[in-house]
């Protein structure tokens, strides 16, 4: 595994084989297999405020209880009450680490310039969000 520090992670929620990383803006991500699917697996920046992680989670929650057909990524839960849990970078700094369940295809920053009906798909969605 090429990130051996998540390892526990990778156990628990049964990622099999190596993380692939995709981008982010300020924290780590990567894609991994499980027997169900395949997950991302978010690294918070080190020191980062747990605030903003749950209400990432809290927020997700939320949108999927008022409206279960949103096509939002589906957290699974850690051990406890809470989606996160802190684990040790490589070099020892303390992250909070979440999973979720993964889409297929690819990032719409990597897809080039988008026709004017996949725009307005994306902006019905964003009303619905919104709602």
């Amino acid at each position: 595994m090429t990130e051996s520090w998540l390892g526990g992670v990778c156990a628990q929620f049964g990622i099999v084989g190596d993380l692939s990383r995709v981008g982010g803006e300020y924290d780590l991500n990567f894609r991994g297999r499980t027997s169900e699917g395949d997950v991302i697996v978010k690294a918070m920046r080190p020191q980062g405020e747990p605030a903003l992680v749950e209400q990432q989670c809290a927020a997700i929650s939320h949108a999927l209880a008022a409206d279960p057909t949103l096509p939002l990524p589906r957290l699974l839960p850690a051990e406890g009450k809470r989606f996160w849990q802190n684990v040790a970078d490589a070099e020892g700094q303390q992250r909070m680490v979440w999973v979720q369940r993964a889409f297929q295809g690819i990032p719409m920053g990597e897809a080039g310039p988008q026709p004017p009906a996949v725009l307005s798909e994306l902006g019905a969605l964003t009303a619905r969000l919104d709602l």
